[in-house]
């Protein structure tokens, strides 16, 4: 999965998904890359690449996964 956006109701998705053990968050898109860059390091999402808002086609371009999870700011 690629989840874009990691404001408040973002986290609350990132936490859904990584208590599922079906689920690999491949991408997280931030526009505010440290703070993205903390929470991948924070829950040890070590396969999980950063992603600034600007640089989604190669989100978009990756046939790992099905399902894209964007929130509004």
């Amino acid at each position: 999965m690629a989840l874009f956006g990691i404001g408040r109701i973002g986290m609350i998705h990132l936490m859904n998904m990584l208590s599922s053990p079906r689920t690999a968050v491949c991408y997280v898109v931030e526009r505010d890359l440290d703070k993205a860059r903390d929470v991948v390091q924070k829950y040890h999402m070590t396969d999980t690449t950063v992603v600034g808002v600007d640089d989604t086609s190669q989100v978009y371009g990756d046939d790992r996964f099905a399902v894209v999870l964007r929130l509004p700011r």
